[in-house]
């Protein structure tokens, strides 16, 4: 089998909506900060890990691995929440599309779900690599989204039906609001971040078909460590077309977001999939 390059195993469409939505849903799991990935075998080949644009991320042997299978997790690399100690280089297992060759795309969640709960507990104790993210009824979500707003410990949630097939799309609830920016300038600080960088100024697409509907959304200065202030003012004549997500409490009319923070960059993604979005979430 090859899954190198097989757009039924793309990622999993998904809508955003609120925490009164998400309790339509049978059951809940916390978001994870990582990285989705693909975590497939072929034959006796390397257990590879796919980004959500087919490269591959990195390949590793896992004996244990079962062979011409297709997982999906959150791989924890790349971001600030990924990089606890009791985090950094896992992966948090969700679903199964493949198992040992038997295609999986037309079962139901609690089928596919059952697959990653099989594996995990087959490996527990041989890969620490691997772990599982945990289902919840819905009905505990009011109390650990109270939790979760307080202390941040996660960035949201995802909500399901155990009887979703793997082409119905899932509902995502964030914490705060996420988008992904263009870097247009890298902007010198003031006082003790004079000779260093101070803030950027981002933008995004009106329209993604049109190179000459790029406009200037906001300046984020708030997220970046003293070191990676010295690294992109000392590259900054680079940085123009960079991509960085950013989160802030909430969107303004004109897309902008509200105290808006630097999460990472997003070497995955191209600037012209940077949209503005006007108060859309």
């Amino acid at each position: 089998m090859n899954f190198s390059n097989d757009a039924r195993y793309k990622r999993q469409a998904y809508v955003d909506g609120t925490l009164e939505e998400a309790l339509k849903h049978e059951l809940f799991q916390f978001k994870f900060d990582g990285q989705w990935c693909r975590v497939a075998k072929e034959d006796a080949g390397p257990v590879r890990l796919y980004s959500r644009t087919n490269k591959i991320k990195h390949e590793f042997e896992c004996p244990y691995f079962p062979s011409n299978s297709v997982f999906l997790a959150e791989y924890m690399f790349g971001t600030q929440w990924a990089q606890d100690i009791s985090r950094v280089g896992k992966l948090f297992l969700f679903d199964c599309l493949c198992f040992e060759g038997l295609e999986l795309h037309e079962w139901s969640y609690r089928e596919r779900y059952q697959r990653a709960l099989w594996f995990s507990r087959g490996i527990h104790g041989k890969d620490p690599r691997f772990d599982l993210v945990r289902n919840y009824p819905i009905e505990d979500l009011p109390r650990f989204w109270s939790r979760i707003n307080e202390d941040r410990s996660y960035e949201g949630i995802v909500a399901r039906n155990w009887n979703q097939k793997y082409e119905n799309k899932i509902l995502r609830s964030k914490i705060d609001v996420t988008d992904d920016f263009m870097v247009i300038t890298v902007n010198e600080g003031l006082g003790r971040l004079a000779g260093t960088m101070g803030s950027v100024t981002v933008g995004q697409y009106t329209d993604p078909s049109d190179p000459d509907s790029f406009v200037e959304v906001m300046t984020v200065g708030g997220g970046f460590s003293d070191e990676l202030r010295k690294q992109m003012w000392m590259n900054r004549s680079n940085m123009f077309g960079q991509v960085m997500q950013c989160t802030g409490k909430q969107r303004f009319d004109s897309g902008a977001l509200r105290h808006p923070n630097f999460d990472r960059f997003r070497p995955d993604k191209p600037s012209t999939q940077c949209i503005l979005k006007c108060n859309e979430e």
